[in-house]
């Protein structure tokens, strides 16, 4: 499990080129030393090179058992990509025999996800994730979340069928010269809402405060009243209800649609937002 049964089994693959010559480590050598720093929920990862080096690829593996009710959370990477779970048996779907042709090559169509620079899984049971990724099981995540990308895109791969996890940098050919921050991951296990709270906490990002319209005193005599509707869920409640607007009340704005957008914003806040209503007594 990630997060929880430390100490965690690692290994390291990082190719890399020394002059002309390419060559491979699986951890610290005469070339560079490979700095590793765990802590609470937390993995993070240093290079340091002795002699300029330029990076091929960087993959860190952890070994993960998968279960045919394992579920893999594959984050897409732009608006044509999947993001979903996918299980033991099934596919990820490719650029497709369109995207392909030479008809979507000359759209452009290979350049509407990740198909330009992460291998296309040909075989089923082999996924990959941008960001953050999770393994379910019943109702248990196992999670791991990059804290920063900004040394890097961090793709992370399930292969269900080797019962592998693996957490790839795209550094092909990045000069290194000097300390290199690779890796800064976050990693638990939980429930759904724990474990992302804690995620987000981790990064900073807390969730945004609820805003309250305030309530009416009772016997308030109301002779106008002028709503902008937010998607605050706080609003809903307060506004007429479906039917009961008094006949001898007008809209002055958007009548055409004021008491359907009452009934709408009192069960949905989030329709009807930024549109503007004044409800006014006629006496």
């Amino acid at each position: 499990m990630i997060g929880e049964n430390r100490p965690m089994t690692f290994s390291y693959h990082i190719d890399y080129k020394l002059g002309s010559t390419v060559k491979t480590a699986t951890g610290s050598n005469e070339d560079l030393l490979l700095q590793v720093r765990e802590s609470d929920h937390r993995l993070q990862v240093t290079l340091h090179p002795t002699a300029p080096i330029q990076v091929r690829s960087f993959i860190l593996e952890l070994p993960f058992l998968f279960t045919p009710a394992s579920r893999f959370m594959a984050n897409g990477f732009q608006s044509w990509t999947d993001s979903r779970e996918f299980g033991p048996t099934e596919r990820m779907p490719g650029l497709g025999t369109v995207g392909k042709s030479p008809i979507g090559r000359r759209l452009g169509m290979q350049y509407t996800g990740d198909y330009t620079f992460v291998p296309e899984e040909k075989q089923a049971g082999v996924f990959h994730s941008h960001g953050f990724a999770y393994v379910r099981t019943g109702d248990m995540l196992d999670f791991i979340g990059s804290m920063t990308d900004r040394t890097g895109f961090t793709v992370i791969t399930a292969d269900m069928n080797r019962n592998v996890l693996a957490v790839s940098k795209d550094l092909e050919g990045l000069m290194l010269t000097e300390d290199y921050p690779v890796l800064d991951l976050y990693m638990q296990q939980g429930h759904y809402d724990a474990v992302f709270d804690g995620y987000f906490a981790a990064l900073g990002v807390h969730p945004a405060k609820r805003k309250s319209c305030g309530a009416i005193p009772p016997g308030t005599t109301i002779t106008a009243i002028s709503i902008t509707i937010s998607s605050c869920t706080t609003c809903g409640p307060l506004l007429p209800a479906p039917g009961s607007i008094p006949s001898r009340w007008t809209t002055a704005t958007r009548p055409p649609w004021a008491t359907g957008c009452l009934w709408t914003a009192r069960s949905f806040p989030s329709v009807c937002a930024g549109w503007p209503m004044r409800f006014i007594s006629a006496g």
